[in-house]
């Protein structure tokens, strides 16, 4: 998200507000939907894998027969110093690529 513009985070912000009052607007999921919306890009929220065993925070098809899954990594998902992924967040990320999803985080 450090990538994207900072007018584009205020916006979603103010849109996230304004959509759910009293909801923590900095909520990562809650930013990625809103910016996703504003740029007009096509998604499902929620979306399950084929075998039940991960969630598809986004669920991205560019082409036909193409699927993105955009997930949302928290803090304590990652290590701090290198990004590798954490226990639950490789299993999910495994899961997703082994159900054929091309991954994004």
């Amino acid at each position: 998200m450090d990538q994207l513009p900072d007018s584009l985070l205020r916006q979603a912000d103010a849109k996230a507000a304004a959509e759910q009052p009293g909801a923590d607007v900095k909520f990562p999921p809650l930013m990625v939907a809103s910016i996703l919306e504003q740029l007009k890009v096509e998604f499902q929220a929620g979306q399950s894998t084929q075998d039940g065993l991960a969630v598809v925070h986004f669920a991205l098809e560019p082409q036909p027969g193409r699927q993105v899954a955009l997930q949302v990594l928290f803090e304590y998902q990652h290590t701090s110093n290198t990004g590798q992924l954490l226990g639950p967040a490789q299993f999910e990320t495994r899961v997703l690529e082994m159900n054929g999803w091309e991954r994004r985080l």
